[in-house]
């Protein structure tokens, strides 16, 4: 069948009664697999899709990473959640496929992404589009667009606590680093190049810190609250988004993009592969 069209309601119904049927799982397994597939349609649901042609990697990936619970409480599931979210996933495209539907699989480019992570919640695309759109760039003079730019950079909080027009050339940020990162050279979103550009134009003085109304310097707790400020405008406020969470964000999208756990670590600053690896949730020997 090549009807994806077909609402989701219908194709996760066909696809839990065939996994609910087959003989080769185990009865706590399938149990397991049917409630994951329905929270996932749950989930589907509650971001607006209603037929299989529009899920995406970004949708997955959100599932798969969704907090155990919400509020200041709210962490990063564990590894096992993960995989167990994943496979879930899985077995509903494949069951999909075995009655006869042409779907792929969303679940690849998550799959080697899946250990434990060291810092937390990390972001997905969606959220990084819902954060940008609620910082006020275009609307609102603000540093607070040039604070979400400065960490979309790599920037940790301390850098971006520091960090004035002299760390910027066109759409290179050059990063001081610090005791726990290493100083580098990184480059802007084309989001984060505007956000900066207009920032720059508001200047008076280009010892003005880009993520302060005006002053020299600002302090950590200032960055997370900025940081805050964004995400309540986006209605993030529950999913406990850091500037680490961003910054691992790109960094697993350099990891997609090049295949290399060594470029995401050197934009972290990070001096170690296995530190870079645990905070972007890579998992070793599963590169693919």
């Amino acid at each position: 069948m090549s009807d994806r069209s077909l609402s989701l309601d219908v194709l996760v119904a066909f696809a839990a009664n065939m996994i609910n049927d087959d003989p080769f799982l185990a009865e706590s397994t399938r149990r397991e697999t049917v409630i994951k597939i329905r929270q996932f349609h749950l989930f589907l649901r509650d971001e607006g899709v209603s037929t299989i042609d529009e899920v995406t990697r970004e949708h997955v990936e959100s599932f798969v990473y969704l907090p155990t619970c919400r509020g200041r409480r709210a962490t990063s599931p564990q590894a096992s959640t993960r995989r167990n979210r994943r496979a879930a996933i899985r077995n509903l495209y494949r069951a999909l496929r075995g009655l006869g539907y042409e779907v792929g699989d969303p679940t690849l480019d998550v799959a080697a992404l899946l250990d434990r992570t060291a810092n937390g919640f990390i972001c997905v695309t969606e959220e990084i589009v819902r954060l940008r759109e609620a910082a006020p760039l275009g609307f609102l003079r603000s540093p607070l667009p040039s604070l979400l730019a400065l960490a979309e950079a790599g920037a940790t909080n301390t850098e971006i606590a520091h960090l004035t027009a002299s760390n910027i050339n066109g759409y290179e940020v050059q990063l001081p680093g610090n005791l726990r990162v290493e100083a580098r050279v990184n480059c802007l979103t084309v989001w984060g190049y505007e956000a900066i550009a207009e920032r720059l134009e508001d200047l008076e003085d280009d010892k003005e810190v880009l993520a302060s109304s005006g002053l020299r310097q600002i302090s950590n707790g200032a960055v997370s609250n900025g940081l805050r400020t964004i995400a309540e405008f986006a209605g993030l406020r529950d999913r406990g988004i850091t500037i680490n969470s961003i910054r691992a964000w790109r960094a697993r999208e350099i990891l997609l993009e090049r295949k290399s756990l060594e470029d995401a670590a050197k934009f972290l600053g990070s001096r170690s592969l296995d530190a870079a690896a645990a905070m972007i949730g890579y998992r070793w020997g599963d590169a693919s």
